[in-house]
């Protein structure tokens, strides 16, 4: 029998350091890919804020103001989910206002209206910056100066 058996396979050192170097390029992986998830989800709620204005400029076109107080279907708005209610009962059907993409971690859909149901505002919190093109002031409590506020105006 010979002395000097090659023997083949890998030692348990070896291993370790390929699964160590295979981890971290995976972990470098997922964080690049996290930053494009942010911002993919970012032009969405642009996409549907400007979804949103054409319901809502239906809207004031069946009724003559922008959902509010004193709606065409007798329904309180002064909120995103009041605004989405009513929409979806006079000019949407069920399901056709966005809801946001992530539906947590503190990004969101705003809206308000001024006293007189005239001018409307509605906004998203977005993850990354915001976008330009975003309106500036203060309607019902929605302050569109705010960081992240992505917002459009009537």
């Amino acid at each position: 029998m010979n002395k000097f058996v090659s023997q083949k396979g890998f030692t348990l050192i070896e291993m370790v350091i390929v699964i160590a170097v295979v981890g971290i390029l995976m972990g470098l992986a997922f964080n690049g890919i996290r930053g494009v998830q942010s911002a993919a989800r970012d032009t969405k709620r642009t996409a549907d804020l400007r979804s949103m204005q054409s319901y809502l400029e239906l809207y004031f076109n069946k009724c003559g103001h922008y959902p509010g107080n004193a709606d065409c279907t007798e329904n309180s708005s002064q909120n995103f989910a009041g605004m989405k209610s009513v929409i979806e009962q006079s000019v949407a059907n069920t399901g056709d206002i966005p809801e946001d993409p992530q539906k947590s971690g503190g990004a969101s859909y705003v809206y308000g209206t001024d006293a007189n149901n005239n001018e409307y505002v509605i906004g998203a919190t977005m993850e990354k910056t915001k976008p330009r093109g975003s309106a500036a002031g203060t309607i019902d409590g929605v302050n569109c100066d705010a960081a992240k506020l992505f917002c459009l105006r009537s």
